[in-house]
C-alpha cells in the first residue's frame, strides 16, 4: 500500500499538468502499475494534493486532500442479552421435548 501511495503522489505532479491526450495515457500506465479501476485512478489523480480554501470565524484555514481510510461504523449489538437467555433455556427446551 505505501508503495501505490508513493506512486500516486509522484505522478500527481505529471498528471494535472498534462493535456488531455497525455492524460489518458499516464493514466493507463498508472493503472498497469498499481491495478487501481480507470474511474477510480482518475478520480485519484485529479483529488490527491488538491487544496481546499475556507474561512471560519476569520480565519483562513487550507485543507489538503489525501486518500483517506474509511473507518468501518461499528454498531450496537442489539440482541445480546436476548440471544443469551434463549441460549442458556435450549437444554431446558430439549429436556422437556426428550
Amino acid at each position: 500500500m505505501k508503495v501505490r501511495e508513493e506512486i500516486s503522489k509522484a505522478v500527481v505532479k505529471r498528471y494535472k499538468k498534462s493535456s488531455k491526450k497525455e492524460k489518458g495515457k499516464i493514466l493507463d500506465e498508472f493503472t498497469k502499475i498499481t491495478g487501481y479501476n480507470r474511474s477510480y485512478a482518475s478520480w485519484l489523480l485529479n483529488n490527491l494534493g488538491k487544496k481546499i480554501v475556507f474561512y471560519r470565524d476569520g480565519k483562513r484555514i487550507i485543507l489538503v486532500g489525501e486518500k483517506i481510510k474509511k473507518k468501518k461504523r461499528e454498531r450496537p449489538v442489539i440482541y445480546e442479552t436476548v440471544v443469551k437467555n434463549f441460549v442458556s433455556g435450549l437444554p431446558f427446551f430439549f429436556q422437556i421435548l426428550n
